[in-house]
């Protein structure tokens, strides 16, 4: 009885039909965008895009830019988002004359390593070979200065 009652104008209903419109493409834009992301996402993890391509260290004196990449444990085929930065730190730490590490991801593919040492405050002498002694006490008996 009352929808006897309601008169539908055609400009109410075009509005409608606008709003709804309106309303279907920014769902549709949103959905889109959704899509996009999660597959431009699983694209970069399941490619070789991911894998770790460089690894740069800054330059040290005491430890060679070798045996820190050596140290690290970084393989050529590890991705870049499965690294254990904590592991990374705690197997370089152990080498003689680090003061501490920091590691770094960069995207898409590279992994920093800044490797801070402690300084060489002098030499100690051992027979005919002289060792460094840095500044937190240590001597370092498998580097050799010779006279």
């Amino acid at each position: 009885m009352m929808e006897d009652k309601i008169i539908h104008t055609p400009r109410f209903d075009e509005q409608g039909r606008m709003r709804r419109k309106k309303r279907q493409r920014l769902q549709l834009f949103i959905f889109l965008s959704i899509v996009a992301i999660v597959s431009l996402i699983l694209i970069y993890m399941f490619t070789s895009i991911s894998y770790v391509k460089k690894i740069s260290v800054n330059d040290t004196l005491i430890n060679s830019t070798k045996t820190i990449k050596e140290k690290s444990g970084i393989q050529s085929k590890a991705r870049i988002y499965s690294l254990d930065t904590k592991q990374i730190v705690s197997n370089i730490e152990y080498l003689d004359g680090v003061k501490s590490v920091t590691v770094r991801r960069h995207f898409p593919n590279v992994v920093s390593i800044n490797v801070e040492e402690y300084d060489v405050l002098g030499v100690v002498k051992d027979g005919e070979h002289y060792h460094p002694a840095l500044e937190n006490g240590q001597i370092l008996h498998k580097h050799n200065y010779a006279e």
